[in-house]
C-alpha cells in the first residue's frame, strides 16, 4: 500500500512533469516566453497552493520568478533562462523518481 509520502512525491512529480510541459520548453526555433503569460503563472501558483511544504516546487517557483526578473533586465537571454530552468526541472523531478524507486 502506498505511503502518504509517497502518493504526494508521485502526484508533485505529476504536476512538475505537466508544467513542463504546459510551458517551459519549446521546440520551435525561436522560444517563446512565459513569463507574462497568466495561465502559467496561475498554475504555478495553484501547485504551491496544493504543495505549500514542497521544497522542490518553492524552489522551482523561486527559480522561474528570479529569471523572469533577469530576462526583463535584461542580465539572461530567454533561451540561457528557459536551459537553466529546464535543467533544473528534470533534476528535480528525476531525484524524485530516484527517491520514489528506493
Amino acid at each position: 500500500m502506498p505511503t502518504l509520502r509517497s502518493t504526494l512525491l508521485r502526484c508533485a512529480t505529476a504536476s512538475l512533469l505537466l508544467l513542463g510541459l504546459a510551458g517551459s520548453y519549446t521546440h520551435a526555433a525561436e522560444a517563446d516566453n512565459y513569463c507574462h503569460d497568466k495561465t502559467a503563472l496561475d498554475e504555478w501558483q495553484a501547485l504551491l497552493s496544493k504543495y505549500p511544504d514542497d521544497a522542490d516546487i518553492i524552489k522551482l517557483y523561486a527559480l522561474r520568478s528570479g529569471l523572469c526578473a533577469m530576462v526583463e533586465r535584461d542580465q539572461l537571454a530567454l533561451d540561457r533562462a528557459i536551459a537553466i530552468f529546464e535543467a533544473e526541472r528534470v533534476r528535480i523531478i528525476t531525484e524524485k523518481q530516484w527517491d520514489r524507486e528506493r
